[in-house]
């Protein structure tokens, strides 16, 4: 360790506390045995959150260069022994994640104390680590993505009040941005609970309130489970407030104790204690939702309370399994996306009535088309009825209008999707999807700066959120802004250079700027960091070799090959076939399958009216004659 370990005292994660002074490791108030050799290991993990660690660095650390042991044997034996003392799993990692021939990465998000504080009683609940999987990842594409998840939604509730404890004068005026921290409870162990679904309604009723910007809960459930200290989170993610709480469920009864701190000061704004019977924790989350917007003196009116009330179901189980369906859809893998589906049926068989539910439900199904997993035509019959269910039993939703304006432009219906947009926004403008959906509508518009605008905006509302970042990099790239799109893809990597979409957005913008070489070394990043090391290789000795050109080609093949093998097991979108053809400059091959992909209504088809891949075809009358037909602006 270095000298700073002396004062490095405690470090938190997941259910976890690590005292690095006394080498113990407690979880939830209960010592855990570790011997010697996993303990070190979890310290090298613990200095390095998020890195890769190579076997060789973990050698040289715990193995000293005269101490002759198998080391290979050796270090497989200590990583198992600390899985085991973590409830860990190579195969589903929560907190050590093997990175092939290469190393070993700690994914779970860590706190550390400065000072030392005595033994704990019991520590945080668990921590979900937030990898939300690459658009590249998704599609198979590696030298541009692009990624169009539909709509996440969140849920509000209504409610009543116990044991206020006043808000600070009128110095709190002004302060017009807040972020909820997750909701601890004794037993956070299971990957969404009531406090999780506390912690959302919350979230979602202080959305609804005017003039306040909300923190997205993709954003702030990455400290979920962590001791972290309100003032320091507040300013990474540039609000004015957060509010923080603990609840504890015993049998029906429900008890809650929130506070609101103010970030430039750490000066204590309002808090309240509450507590209610479990089946009224809908109501006590939209309570505290206008406790909030009246403690930072919002001026919340009546019909504004209202708003926030009519959002939700009557079945408060209804609502947590819809919650919890959302957790699952955000994750964006095909298995989570179907797990969300039941969840989301579920909620909807115990309230009909439920507008979110089908409108969430409708989203799983065009989800599957929008990233390529399935063809339009055998999910469109299915999302189109959800979501005209949602539509006639609340119209007055942001979810159900930004969900039916995503609807409307898979099926390149443009007329219809810009003003669902535009009422989703009005209704809600926290509501950072339809932001991000709707810069994707403007961008195939070619209207650029409005584009930019609202990628920004979703960005803004998504601070620690990597996709909404790399959103507004693909953004400027479709805009043909390349340096701004090498900024932010370069920022982005600042807060994970392990991102492998990230080096393949970059290496696309280098190439458009003349960077071959650049772009080379960041294509090679990104075949490493997605497990295809020998591609990475191979890319290196064929730009020695033969230049750019020929490295470039022989990549593009390699993929078409993949696919080709791909699509013999299941679908494939033609639009994987046409970008690549066309960045190999075969427009008789690139055309071929842009019609395909026109007669198989393939949504992601009006991404060619931008995208600089292809723009080697912008002279050929074939492609002005596609884009009329989709009634795009050339």
């Amino acid at each position: 360790m270095t000298d700073q370990r002396p004062q490095k005292r405690r470090v938190h994660f997941g259910t976890f506390t690590v005292d690095l002074g006394s080498g113990d490791l407690w979880d939830r108030g209960m010592r855990i045995r570790l011997q010697k050799l996993p303990f070190q290991l979890l310290e090298a993990f613990l200095e390095r959150p998020n890195e890769l660690i190579t076997r060789e660095e973990l050698q040289r650390r715990v193995w000293p260069s005269d101490t002759f042991v198998d080391f290979e044997q050796g270090l497989n034996k200590a990583i198992n022994k600390l899985r085991e003392a973590l409830a860990d799993s190579a195969e589903v990692p929560k907190f050590i994640e093997t990175v092939p021939k290469r190393g070993y990465r700690f994914i779970a998000s860590v706190t550390v104390e400065l000072e030392t504080a005595p033994e704990p009683a019991s520590t945080p609940g668990q921590a979900t680590s937030n990898s939300t999987a690459d658009a590249d990842r998704r599609s198979g594409r590696l030298w541009m993505a692009w990624g169009l998840p539909i709509g996440f939604a969140l849920v509000i509730v209504v409610g009543l009040t116990f044991l206020s404890r006043k808000p600070h004068s009128d110095q709190e005026s002004g302060l017009h941005s807040v972020a909820v921290l997750p909701l601890v409870a004794h037993d956070n162990t299971t990957d969404y609970d009531l406090a999780d679904g506390t912690t959302d309604s919350i979230i979602n009723g202080l959305s609804l309130v005017p003039n306040l910007r909300v923190i997205s809960h993709a954003s702030v459930f990455q400290y979920r489970g962590q001791a972290a200290d309100p003032r320091t989170i507040g300013r990474k993610l540039g609000v004015d407030a957060v509010l923080t709480g603990r609840l504890e469920a015993v049998g029906t009864n429900l008890t809650m104790n929130v506070e609101l701190t103010a970030t430039s000061d750490g000066r204590h704004i309002w808090g309240e204690q509450y507590s209610r019977n479990t089946s009224e924790r809908e109501s006590l989350a939209s309570e505290v939702s206008g406790s909030v917007a009246d403690a930072l003196r919002l001026g919340l009116t009546e019909s504004s309370r209202q708003k926030i009330a009519s959002q939700n179901t009557a079945d408060p189980e209804a609502g947590q399994l819809y919650l919890k369906g959302r957790y699952y859809f955000f994750k964006e893998t095909p298995d989570d996306v179907l797990a969300a589906r039941k969840l989301f049926q579920d909620s909807i068989d115990r309230d009909p009535s439920f507008a979110k539910a089908y409108s969430a439900l409708g989203d799983t199904y065009d989800w599957m088309a929008t990233e390529g997993y399935q063809p339009l035509s055998e999910v469109l019959p299915q999302a189109t009825a959800a979501k005209q269910k949602a539509d006639e039993l609340n119209d007055s939703l942001a979810e159900v209008h930004a969900s039916l304006a995503s609807l409307a432009m898979v099926q390149w219906n443009w007329a219809k999707a810009e003003p669902e947009f535009q009422r989703a926004i009005a209704i809600n403008p926290n509501y950072f999807e339809a932001h991000r959906l709707y810069s994707i509508y403007l961008r195939s518009m070619r209207r650029f700066p409005e584009a930019i605008e609202h990628a920004k905006l979703c960005a803004a509302l998504n601070p620690l959120l990597l996709p909404a970042k790399s959103h507004l990099a693909l953004t400027y790239y479709y805009a043909h802004q390349y340096a701004a799109a090498a900024d932010e893809y370069r920022e982005l990597l600042k807060d994970d250079p392990e991102r492998s979409g990230a080096h393949a957005g970059l290496s696309a913008v280098l190439i458009k700027a003349g960077k071959e070489k650049e772009a080379i070394e960041e294509m090679q990043k990104a075949l490493a960091l997605s497990g295809n090391e020998d591609a990475a290789q191979e890319l290196g000795r064929n730009y020695a070799r033969a230049g750019f050109r020929v490295a470039q080609t022989s990549l593009l093949h390699q993929e078409l090959q993949a696919l080709i093998r791909l699509r013999e097991q299941t679908y494939v979108s033609p639009m994987e076939f046409a970008y690549r053809y066309a960045l190999l400059d075969d427009k008789e091959s690139a055309f071929r399958w842009l019609e395909k992909a026109y007669s198989d209504h393939s949504p992601t088809l009006f991404n060619v009216n931008v995208d600089p891949d292809f723009d080697n075809l912008r002279d050929d009358p074939r492609l002005n004659d596609l884009l009329a037909r989709l009634h795009l602006p050339q």
